[in-house]
């Protein structure tokens, strides 16, 4: 038997033979892993004694004396363990120096790429939107409605008995938006062809009701044949109350009459205020405004015999981004409709007799959208646009450019804003603190849910010192009308609600409006804040976060390109003041809940047995009908 370096040193005379062979071409296959025969091996070791050789300790080159070196260093180190450190220079791989020249030679020419010059790339242009020339450069009017007032004196063109019913409500000065506005109408109502359609975008409460309303009682109260010539279109009910009672309070000294169609009335009563049957059978127009939601007026204009536009002169719609948004049973179709179309052209027929007037689109709202389909769709005929910012500075630098809209989210300078960052299980706490530290006497608190305003509301009643009152869509007519008049009267501190409240309500002297949940969208932050400082009075808006909605916040604001939205000046260490307070409304809260619960239950069961029973009834009589009609044919037989 051979020892352990015999076979080795046999198997790496095998290797240089075969190394050989590979280099003459004689060898073909170069992974030769036969096992050495005990042939091989006796042949070898009859070599080495004939040349008196020692294979074993013949090395063919310096990489394998090192790296037999290096193996007998290892072996000693490992019987004394103790480390060594083997140079980084000495390679132990056993492999052979790669042949490069024949690879340079095997290597076709010009087979490289050509080596371009560094390119860098250019930073590209912001692409800005190109805006009609009507979006582009408006008119610019400033929200200070403090420092820019004007006596109602200076407006010239208004009737005498306008001026005196401006007296009458306490009205001594005009805003800018009205000042502006209201000469622009009048001027409209003197040209003898088409007047340009007109777009208001001003913040809520700067008087944008009373800049449409004079101007068209003006236009109307000489009229002596009645017929409806202007309609007002607002989204809701309570906006169209509010309109209703403005046009109502100065066409007192006139004799137009006004209706309201709003759907709170049956669908009989607004058919006689609208139109009335002549001893001919000819349909009779009553009112000459008529204040409208639109999803009444579709079912009139389809209802109700001898309702009729075709006298229309002014079209009013107040709210415009949100009645152009919801699209009420595409209502703007079934008016214009209504209208009808009258040609542009001039016949002879017409030359002798006056030029007819065009129906005048007036359009209002305090985040007026620049979506071009949607303003494309109201078919506005060279309109002009009044639009707010904050300052006159701010007017001149975005004027000059032309891609920028002014004024899309604009809200009063006598708004401070602020925000309060606290964690969820203390926000109605921080609502309580903020009451209590600030002094507020009527404040709004928004939420974002039906089910967030009833448990609010019921929490801060528990604390006992404060008067709360719940507003939203479940509420029915008759109790939020007078609920929204304890408000404004002052007999309610705090008022919880719905975003069913945030537009264009006018509530009296709001001191702050809260924000108990961070508002999904730039509109709804910019009706809620509009709720305070209205008319020129200062007001506070307060936002309430948690960490999760910083982020989202910031960047609504950075949408509505607000910068003056800071800090509120609170630490959460005041609540502990309240916290005994806090935890026996808790407490409270509870027990409420479990009582609603329980009632709820009673009256599902009470339905349940009144329906089962109805059913029961129903069935009997069909039964006894049945018995009824088989007797009598048995009878009869």
């Amino acid at each position: 038997m051979y020892s352990t370096a015999e076979n080795r040193i046999l198997a790496r005379s095998q290797a240089r033979k075969n190394k050989k062979k590979l280099q003459n071409g004689d060898l073909e296959n170069t992974d030769d892993t036969r096992p050495i025969s005990k042939k091989s091996r006796s042949d070898a070791k009859a070599l080495e004694e004939e040349n008196g050789v020692n294979l074993e300790s013949q090395e063919t080159s310096p990489k394998k004396k090192k790296k037999k070196k290096a193996k007998q260093e290892l072996e000693t180190n490992d019987e004394n363990h103790l480390p060594v450190e083997i140079p980084e220079d000495e390679v132990l791989e056993n492999t052979e120096p790669e042949n490069t020249e024949t690879e340079k030679k095997d290597e076709p020419a010009g087979t490289g790429f050509t080596i371009l010059e560094e390119f860098r790339a250019n930073k590209n242009n912001k692409v800005f939107r190109v805006l009609p020339t009507w979006l582009a450069k408006p008119s610019v009017i400033s929200c200070d409605l403090s420092k820019n007032k004007v006596p109602i004196s200076e407006i010239s063109g208004l009737d005498r008995f306008l001026i005196e019913a401006l007296k009458r409500n306490k009205i001594e000065h005009f805003f800018p938006v009205q000042q502006q506005v209201i000469p622009w109408l009048l001027e409209s109502q003197q040209q003898l062809f088409r007047p340009c359609d007109m777009c208001v975008s001003a913040p809520t409460g700067s008087g944008k009701t009373l800049a449409f309303v004079l101007p068209t009682v003006q236009a109307l109260w000489r009229h002596s044949v009645r017929q409806l010539r202007c309609l007002a279109v607002l989204p809701v009910h309570d906006l169209a109350v509010q309109v209703y009672r403005v046009y109502s309070s100065f066409c007192a000294d006139t004799n137009l009459q006004v209706a309201l169609i709003s759907g709170q009335a049956s669908f009989y009563e607004e058919q006689q205020l609208l139109v009335r049957k002549s001893k001919t059978g000819q349909y009779l127009t009553k009112p000459d405004i008529v204040v409208c939601t639109p999803g009444r007026l579709v079912d009139h204009l389809q209802r109700t015999p001898g309702f009729s536009l075709k006298s229309l002169r002014y079209l009013i719609i107040d709210e415009a981004d949100r009645i152009m948004e919801e699209e009420h049973n595409d209502w703007l179709f079934h008016a214009e409709k209504a209208i009808g179309v009258s040609s542009g052209h001039l016949i002879a027929q017409k030359l002798s007799v006056p030029l007819e007037k065009s129906v005048q689109k007036l359009l209002f709202s305090a985040t007026l959208s620049q979506d071009p389909e949607k303003l494309t769709r109201l078919g506005l005929f060279q309109p002009k646009l009044f639009t707010s910012v904050v300052s006159t500075t701010d007017a001149a630098d975005n004027t000059k450019q032309s891609h920028h809209f002014v004024g899309k989210f604009t809200t009063p300078a006598e708004l401070t804003e602020h925000y309060f960052k606290c964690p969820p299980m203390l926000k109605p706490l921080a609502v309580y603190c903020l009451l209590k530290k600030f002094k507020y006497r009527t404040t709004i608190c928004f939420t974002n849910s039906l089910a967030a305003t009833h448990r609010l509301c019921e929490l801060l009643k528990q604390f006992g010192d404060l008067k709360v009152a719940e507003c939203s869509s479940k509420i029915s007519k008759g109790p939020r009308d007078k609920l929204l008049k304890d408000f404004s009267s002052g007999k309610i501190d705090l008022l919880v609600c719905t975003d069913a409240v945030s537009r264009g309500m006018d509530l009296g002297v709001v001191d702050c409006v809260i924000s108990y949940d961070s508002p999904k969208y730039v509109k709804n932050y910019i009706h809620r804040a509009g709720r305070a400082a209205r008319a020129g009075r200062p007001g506070t808006a307060i936002t309430i976060l948690v960490d999760s909605e910083m982020h989202g916040f910031h960047k609504l604001l950075g949408m509505a390109e607000k910068k003056n939205v800071t800090p509120l000046d609170m630490q959460t260490d005041e609540f502990e003041v309240y916290e005994e307070q806090f935890r026996k409304a808790l407490d409270g809260l509870k027990n409420t809940v479990k009582e609603e619960i329980q009632s709820k239950i009673v009256r599902n069961h009470q339905a349940r047995q009144k329906k089962g029973f109805k059913l029961k009834s129903k069935k009997g009589n069909v039964v006894s009908t049945k018995l009824a009609k088989h007797r009598g044919k048995s009878v009869t037989k």
